[in-house]
């Protein structure tokens, strides 16, 4: 059994170029207000009276024009990325995530969990610092070494580039 694991996490992408899926990663991606700092209270009706309404059919041909016969580009190379990493660390638990989309990054915390039989590891407010950690790198430095301290418990297993 593998005793680490990794996630590889990238922004991500609707699930295909159907309007129906570019207006649900719309929302889901321009709805978070760590995007958006504006007041939820002044930001939520623009998003949903006016933005939802017209900007996914727009975003919809511009995604056909980039989509692949795999699917989307970001997913698609984020994957493949994925697939190398896990042929450098075989001993290592790896997988993706998206910040937005599918799959999600709880999705896959909880995947890891599981195959590292880490059930009692993540509570949701550690699951949250450790979603914020991966905002704060990609923020940053992509080199910089991140550290989790001020836990109840260690967290080992897990690799934070």
């Amino acid at each position: 059994m593998k005793e680490n694991g990794l996630l590889l996490v990238n922004l991500g992408s609707p699930r295909s170029t159907s309007v129906a899926d570019v207006r649900q990663y719309l929302a889901e991606f321009l709805g978070d207000p760590n995007v958006i700092e504006m007041p939820r209270w002044f930001w939520k009706p623009i998003l949903h009276g006016m933005i939802l309404r017209s900007r996914p059919a727009k975003s919809a041909q511009l995604y056909r024009e980039i989509w692949t016969d795999a699917g989307s580009p970001l997913i698609v190379y984020t994957y493949n990325l994925t697939k190398k990493v896990r042929t450098l660390l075989p001993d290592w638990e790896v997988t993706m995530a998206m910040t937005y989309g599918q799959p999600t990054i709880a999705s896959q915390i909880a995947k890891l969990q599981r195959l590292l039989q880490m059930q009692q590891l993540l509570s949701a407010s550690v699951a949250t610092m450790l979603i914020l950690r991966f905002w704060l790198i990609g923020s940053t430095n992509c080199g910089q070494q991140v550290t989790m301290t001020n836990c109840l418990f260690p967290i080992t297993g897990f690799l934070f580039l």
